[in-house]
């Protein structure tokens, strides 16, 4: 497809969505820009920002992949703290009625 055949489409299309629609009036504004850059070889600069967005996202998921797994890491890191907390409360009281049972006074031993 020529250039001038890309023009021709989206002059169809601009007319044919018209000055009440959204894009129509944008699009008959940029026309004349569209046009002298696509003579020039210009690339559109919705191409350039759609593939500075695309870079960005893929950027941002990899950012988000790696924060993911550092949740995992710290999540697990969390529950053993967990487990290890109840064990000691678990041994605290054990050991708490193996003393009294043996007739100690718990106040005096904890000063």
């Amino acid at each position: 497809m020529t250039k001038q055949q890309e023009l021709n489409i989206l002059g169809k299309a601009i007319d044919e969505l018209g000055e009440n629609s959204y894009l129509g009036p944008a699009l008959r504004h940029l026309l004349p820009e569209i046009e002298n850059n696509l003579r020039c070889d210009i690339e559109p600069d919705i191409v350039s920002e759609i593939r500075r967005l695309e870079n960005q996202v893929d950027e941002l998921r990899g950012h988000k992949d790696s924060l993911e797994a550092t949740v995992r890491q710290e999540t697990e890191k969390l529950r053993e703290l967990s487990r290890n907390i109840g064990f000691r409360e678990e041994a605290r009281e054990k050991i708490k009625k193996e003393l009294q049972a043996m007739g100690h006074d718990l106040l005096s031993l904890s000063a």
